[in-house]
């Protein structure tokens, strides 16, 4: 006999913007897990998959259970992002001891001309689901000034201890991947390029970058592009923001 089931789970499409929820919405057909073929141990992997990778958790409701994959949408609520805000001023560190490392992102918006650098700055604690901090986020107009906001300005706990911004990406993908390039190329070591890719086998993966992109022309020492999965990060992200506050793993904002 013929029934319908339903199943759904959540992705962030961005950090405090929108969540997809994808349903299938099909006549039963045997599932994978009923067949003498496929082991209940497989099925339940790729499940497992499913719960850290959207397109894993598709792949799961395709080829294990047999159900299509359509997508839809909803409005992630304001109210959930403002409620992980602390008391703590733009640019100031958690201190007590919290705080294991702080790294950056930055994102290149429009051509040569008009572009500007967005950029955000976070603190990361210990552990392996480690809380986070927001402590600076927002625009410049030129290298220079991205360089006195990652690496000339002090970032200092309550107690006056100073923490240097150790690493971080750049976007590099767009209207100004040369200049994303050189710039990386004169600070390796705390920056790389990054490329955000929807769907790739290993989470990340490194790509050696000799020249510059449509020329002969070759990068002083050589680069490494940093491929990421995104959709699988955006889950983590999704999930991430879902902590409650003062929960263990909840990312903080500064109180802006």
């Amino acid at each position: 006999m013929a029934y319908e089931d339903d199943v759904s789970t959540s992705r962030i499409k961005l950090a405090h913007r929108k969540i997809y929820v994808g349903w299938a919405s099909s006549i039963a057909s045997m599932a994978a897990w009923q067949s003498p073929e496929v082991s209940m141990s497989k099925a339940a992997a790729q499940f497992i998959k499913g719960q850290k990778d959207i397109e894993e958790l598709k792949d799961f409701n395709n080829g294990f259970a047999a159900l299509p994959w359509k997508p839809a949408q909803r409005d992630r609520k304001i109210s959930e992002i403002v409620g992980l805000r602390d008391e703590r001023p733009e640019g100031k560190v958690p201190g007590a001891g919290r705080v294991a490392v702080i790294t950056f992102g930055v994102d290149t918006q429009g051509d040569d001309a008009t572009g500007d650098l967005w950029f955000a700055i976070r603190a990361w604690g210990y552990g392996i689901d480690p809380d986070s901090w927001l402590i600076r986020a927002g625009k410049v107009t030129s290298k220079e000034a991205l360089v006195t906001v990652l690496w000339r300005s002090k970032y200092c706990d309550v107690e006056g201890n100073r923490y240097p911004v150790l690493f971080g990406l750049h976007d590099a993908m767009g209207h100004r991947t040369d200049e994303v390039y050189d710039f990386c190329a004169s600070y390796q070591g705390y920056i790389l390029p990054y490329q955000g890719v929807d769907r790739m086998v290993p989470k990340y993966a490194e790509s050696p970058i000799e020249f510059f992109p449509g020329s002969r022309k070759a990068i002083p020492g050589g680069i490494k592009l940093l491929r990421v999965n995104t959709t699988c990060f955006k889950g983590r992200l999704a999930r991430k923001l879902g902590v409650k506050s003062g929960d263990p793993g909840a990312m903080y904002f500064d109180n802006v």
